[in-house]
């Protein structure tokens, strides 16, 4: 995933989590998170709670 984030990112998009935060790598547990891949420019935060909401509600 690393290197087709640095595509995504080198193209001007963006790879972040339901939070909003980039992706965090060399972690104890290598499973990404759920995640959305942009071209940049969009304000998914809002849309974005919610799928974490609702991600905790079915515990994820």
């Amino acid at each position: 995933m690393r290197r087709a984030q640095c595509v995504v990112e080198c193209a001007g998009g963006r790879v972040i989590d339901l939070q909003g935060r980039p992706l965090a790598y060399n972690k104890p547990d290598l499973h990404n998170p759920w995640f959305v891949v942009d071209a940049g420019g969009y304000d998914w935060r809002p849309f974005l709670v919610h799928a974490a909401a609702a991600e905790t509600r079915a515990g994820h």
